[in-house]
């Protein structure tokens, strides 16, 4: 998303992230299940359990209509995100 913008030299605010509205508890299960890892040992807990400044919403994500009109953007789901991401470190190490 951020070399769309450059790219195509477009100038304003773009929203740039997956196409999911995910709990943190449904983002650290989803990651987990992709690295075959005990999901027994996430706990679900609510915005209270943590000790941010600013009140967060129970699910985050990123209204993406510009970045994909504008841009040409293609969101991809959490699940792809991980895979990418796992693929891009195993380069690395």
């Amino acid at each position: 998303g951020c070399w769309l913008v450059v790219d195509k030299k477009a100038e304003g605010i773009f929203h740039i992230s997956g196409k999911d509205f995910l709990t943190p508890y449904q983002m650290a299960i989803k990651t987990a299940e992709f690295f075959q890892l005990d999901k027994s040992l996430i706990t679900p807990v609510d915005s209270s359990n943590f000790t941010q400044p600013a009140k967060r919403p129970a699910r985050t994500g990123f209204v993406l209509d510009k970045a994909v009109s504008v841009l040409g953007y293609n969101p991809v789901s959490f699940e792809k995100g991980i895979e990418i991401l796992a693929g891009q470190i195993k380069g690395v190490i």
